[in-house]
């Protein structure tokens, strides 16, 4: 008899002790940023619906499903971290989620490597402090590591196999292109507004985010219409308040409002984005763009940087500025799509790229067997 567990209320059993059950193991504890959380929460709900016996291993809090016949174990990142040192035996697959596998054993017949932070295949910035730089140096050789001792290697971007091929070697024929889809999108943005007043930034502010790019095209995008706009900044600051005191600094000369809302549920950030009239995306790199896809899934209109995860990702259902660009083409951009029509277009064609789903496919079941 099998029992799943989710939490500590939910139980469900299966009545059949001769049947024998890939077991499978899914290595994400010490992986907790927003996106990876609602990746995390798809890949769950996917592999819940194989014919396996799953046990997920996760950071607080877990994903919000119950799945059947999976026993997930909320563990601190301390534990969690030796789990991924040491590996987890008996398992027939072992998923190793935003570039984790065990460094020590195996911990399973058939290994999977979810990449979902392919700047760490990259080089660091010439302008990050040492200690930064060393976090980057580890995290690097595990990721080097880890695809080296994969037997599947699953990206959500071309772009992002491509830094790996880059920066490893590896062959490409071994890494697998999987998207994450849009999940549990519950509102929509119907009616598009005569004109941009509310903009929307999502995402926790690290240097390479360029949210100081977001706020000043707000502040000129204002200045040349000659109306108020207002920015909302989803997420948490992780560069020692830097950001938000230069967006503070912007908005009180240029007379543009600019909201910090921190760290939010995910329902609470795709209420945020419905509530906006255009999502800027103004990062230098990127893991996997989930905030484009969640847009377009809800009908917001996307002004983003040319990088590849958003061109793949966006194709002609974005308004994309060039790379090198800073505050004044992303203002260039929102004057260019300031004409309802234009935004129209941008979210029925989002909408038709990127309906809302429910899972990620990580796994098949000839990947257990």
């Amino acid at each position: 008899m099998f029992t799943g567990r989710w939490g500590s209320g939910q139980t469900a059993e299966v009545s059949d002790p001769e049947a024998t059950v890939p077991r499978v193991v899914l290595a994400a504890g010490t992986a907790t940023g927003a996106g990876t959380a609602v990746a995390l929460t798809a890949a769950v709900r996917a592999l819940a619906e194989l014919d396996a016996d799953v046990v997920a291993i996760v950071g607080r809090p877990a994903p919000a499903v119950a799945p059947l016949r999976v026993t997930v174990r909320p563990s601190g990142r301390g534990a969690a971290l030796l789990g991924e040192l040491v590996g987890r035996g008996g398992a027939d697959c072992y998923i190793g989620f935003a570039d984790r596998l065990p460094l020590v054993g195996r911990g399973g017949r058939h290994q999977v490597l979810v990449v979902q932070n392919p700047h760490l295949y990259g080089r660091p910035d010439a302008s990050w402090a040492l200690a930064e730089r060393a976090k980057f140096a580890v995290l690097a050789a595990w990721a080097r590591r880890s695809v080296g001792r994969a037997d599947r290697i699953v990206c959500s971007t071309g772009a992002s196999r491509d830094s790996v091929v880059a920066a490893t070697g590896v062959q490409a024929e071994r890494v697998e292109v999987v998207p994450i889809p849009a999940i549990d999108i519950e509102v929509s943005k119907e009616k598009q507004p005569d004109h941009i007043g509310r903009l929307v930034a999502v995402g926790d502010r690290y240097p390479y985010k360029r949210t100081i790019d977001a706020v000043g095209a707000a502040a000129k995008f204002a200045a040349r219409m000659g109306r108020t706009i207002e920015l909302t900044l989803v997420g948490r600051d992780r560069d020692a308040d830097t950001e938000a005191e230069m967006a503070a600094a912007i908005a009180g000369a240029s007379g543009v409002t600019v909201r910090m809302t921190g760290p939010l549920l995910h329902a609470e950030a795709l209420a945020e984005m419905a509530a906006a009239d255009v999502l800027l995306l103004t990062s230098m790199t990127e893991t996997q763009g989930l905030p484009l896809v969640e847009a377009h899934a809800i009908g917001l209109p996307v002004v983003c940087r040319g990088i590849g995860p958003f061109l793949e990702l966006g194709g002609d259902a974005v308004m994309a500025v060039p790379v090198d660009a800073a505050a004044a083409g992303f203002a260039d951009a929102l004057v260019s799509i300031d004409d309802r029509v234009e935004r129209e277009r941008l979210a029925a064609a989002g909408r038709a790229l990127h309906p809302p789903g429910q899972s990620w496919d990580l796994v098949t079941m000839a990947d257990l067997v």
